[in-house]
């Protein structure tokens, strides 16, 4: 005999269909998410942005170059893995070069917070 599943208050089943659960497994067991393909520009402009925000927090290249490689990053590490390496360590030359400067407090590199203490002695 065939063993249904008991429909839930709305009317649904409380099991997913044996093609979902499967589909969530295979999901599951994924080392990376997949990557939706999209136009070479727009990598590019995702790339850019990455990098120039990063640079605005002030960032070397070689470090920007890491949070490109990191998965957890997932936008700039797919922008990586389309563009390749060399296109993006040229955006990230740019956008280092091009960085402004951080904006300090007014007065922070003019005095110091607190009075210089006497030597002891």
């Amino acid at each position: 005999m065939l063993k249904l599943a008991k429909p839930d208050t709305a009317g649904r089943t409380s099991e997913p269909c044996a093609a979902r659960r499967d589909r969530l497994d295979q999901v599951a067991r994924s080392a990376r998410p997949p990557l939706i393909s999209r136009p070479a520009d727009e990598a590019r402009a995702t790339a850019a942005a990455f990098a120039r925000e990063f640079a605005r927090l002030g960032h070397s290249p070689p470090n920007l170059m890491r949070l490109f490689a990191d998965p957890f990053y997932a936008p700039a590490h797919a922008a990586l893995q389309e563009l390749g390496e060399v296109a993006v360590r040229e955006i990230v030359a740019v956008a280092v070069r091009d960085r402004p400067p951080l904006p300090r407090p007014a007065g922070s590199l003019t005095r110091p917070l607190r009075q210089p203490r006497a030597p002891a002695g």
